[in-house]
């Protein structure tokens, strides 16, 4: 007869085996005693089981079942942890990890590099990078070689994040001090020194990438975006062309290739041949999203009856201690390049795309629908702004470097302007505005890191979304006037001292010489226009789109400008 420590270990034997049909058995047996049924370990033992199923609603349950029963019982509250880590809910993650290592006084490793990942993917870089400093003391001589890299990478990862680059590499090279040839550190800093401008050491670094694995999408990619080339006949250009043939590659690889061939042949002006990879490399990541473009018409609709109804009586009057600029518009349309004019302010700190906005409306006002939004954002409506405006304010603070001023970057904040208007007050906002075809075809340019931007993939659904964009600008111009400002990017560079002049008194901010000079700011720059904004104003983007018009006329037929 076994014992219920040897039944535990056998169950979990079958899980780590996945034989998943024995564990079924054995546990169903056990479940008809009643006493079984309410045992936490059996309990956290079938959240596991369906885990692995992807039944995660049941995982959930599960794990959270057994920690109602025994709330000692440290394994689940770790399950529970590592699901909502893998669902990106990164509050909850950190409070089940912080109290599985308080029950857990041994320590253990992934817990511990866990709960730093998700201090890290919660924009809490100090706590972050502590913890991860305390886990190479903490576990020293135990570490394998890839726990050492991948917390010395993690480490490096923080600080770029907290700007402070020249001490990210420092981490960057112990980790390679391990493993010389690890691709993902290798990687990490040569994007570090891209982003500091440092394009021939960076440049050496993807090289070497690619003579340890020549193969790597990825890696070729990253080295198109700072090569310039000049000939169809690039020795790089025929590397990625050779390899988008290869059998081997897999699909996703050939998109990434894509785009990448796609702009060295804009490079070289050949926007016949441009289109050929850019096509298809668009068509399959479109194939990645589940997306409905009828979507984005209901979530206008709702703004427009939630937001139009309000009066200043809604409106709350308290002001954040840190003001927040926000930067908003289509993506590609100059936002990157507002910012680094902005964050060359000495008052200024540049807070790039954060989802803070998104997220404290989400966690204030939880909502599986529109419908239930528009329910819940009219219960209460005062207290409901308060506490978004408290939420916003705080994740601010994490890397506002004590500023009085911070940017907020995210292009698509557009849609929450009614938010900002009744939450912020004190907030200010920039409309990045530029012609509709120049801004649609630098996003179709593009593979862009988020999974929020399907619509960016297609021609059709891409030209209808600028449109409604379009749309939002003009209700919320129409609703709140002065309080939006809108600054033309062909206006910015034609005209960049006036422009830069009224941008700044907009923002009550007093003119500084080096928002002219923004080019020569140092702060690190993560988006796609990284190579961009180190240079001084050039005229090559506007009317960019012409030379494509034959070749994408789905894209550029129904665009109506803002």
């Amino acid at each position: 007869m076994k014992n219920s420590k040897e039944i535990y270990n056998q169950l979990l034997e079958y899980l780590q085996k996945e034989q998943l049909k024995s564990f079924e058995l054995e546990i169903n047996q056990l479940f008809k005693i009643k006493e079984n049924r309410n045992s936490a370990p059996l309990l956290n033992l079938q959240g596991l089981f369906f885990e692995i199923k992807k039944d995660f609603e049941k995982s959930f349950n599960y794990f959270l079942n057994s920690i109602k029963l025994d709330s000692n019982f440290a394994p689940s509250y770790f399950n529970l942890a590592r699901l909502y880590f893998h669902f990106k809910m990164y509050k909850p993650a950190i409070n089940f990890f912080e109290r599985y290592l308080h029950l857990n006084k041994n320590g253990h490793y992934d817990a511990d590099f866990f709960l730093s990942k998700s201090y890290y993917c919660d924009y809490q870089y100090d706590k972050a990078r502590i913890l991860l400093e305390q886990i190479l003391e903490k576990y020293s001589v135990n570490l394998s070689d890839d726990q050492r890299i991948e917390t010395l990478n993690l480490l490096g990862s923080c600080l770029i994040s907290s700007k402070k680059i020249d001490e990210a590499l420092n981490f960057y090279n112990k980790a390679l001090e391990v493993d010389p040839n690890n691709i993902l550190v290798l990687g990490n800093i040569a994007n570090a020194l891209r982003s500091q401008d440092k394009i021939d050491e960076a440049t050496q670094v993807f090289n070497k990438c690619l003579k340890i694995n020549p193969k790597n999408p990825d890696i070729h990619k990253d080295l198109s975006v700072i090569l310039k080339y000049k000939s169809p006949n690039d020795v790089h250009l025929k590397e990625m062309k050779n390899l988008y043939s290869d059998k081997e590659i897999t699909e996703m690889g050939k998109s990434t290739l894509g785009f990448a061939i796609a702009k060295a042949y804009d490079d070289c002006k050949i926007a016949e041949e441009a289109c050929k990879y850019l096509i298809p490399a668009n068509e399959i990541r479109r194939k990645q999203f589940n997306y409905k473009f009828e979507n984005e018409i209901d979530e206008f609709n709702t703004h427009l009856k939630v937001f139009s109804k309000f009066g200043s009586g809604s409106r709350l009057e308290k002001k954040t201690t840190v003001t927040p600029i926000f930067i908003l518009g289509m993506p590609r349309s100059g936002s990157t390049l507002i910012e680094q004019i902005l964050s060359s302010h000495s008052l200024v700190e540049g807070g790039d795309e954060v989802f803070f906005l998104a997220e404290a409306l989400q966690n204030v006002i939880p909502h599986k629908s529109l419908a239930e939004f528009e329910e819940k954002i009219n219960l209460n409506t005062l207290d409901t702004f308060d506490k978004i405006s408290l939420k916003y304010s705080d994740e601010l603070k994490k890397i506002s470097n004590n500023q009085k001023f911070i940017t907020d970057k995210m292009p698509l904040n557009f849609k929450l302007i009614g938010l900002i208007y009744n939450s912020i007050p004190n907030a200010k906002i920039i409309h990045s505005v530029r012609d509709g075809r120049d801004t649609c075809l630098s996003i179709f340019k593009n593979n862009f890191a988020s999974d929020r931007m399907a619509w960016a993939y297609n021609q059709k659904e891409l030209s209808n979304f600028f449109n409604l964009y379009a749309k939002y600008m003009k209700m919320w111009k129409k609703l709140y006037g002065d309080f939006i400002y809108d600054l033309n990017y062909e206006n910015l560079i034609e005209n960049t001292e006036t422009e830069v002049k009224n941008l700044l008194k907009f923002c009550n901010l007093n003119f500084e010489q080096n928002c002219l000079n923004f080019y020569n700011n140092k702060r690190a720059v993560q988006t796609v226009s990284t190579m961009q904004v180190r240079q001084p104003i050039y005229k090559s983007s506007m009317q960019g789109w012409k030379v494509y018009e034959s070749y994408l006329p789905e894209l550029f037929d129904s665009i109506k400008n803002y």
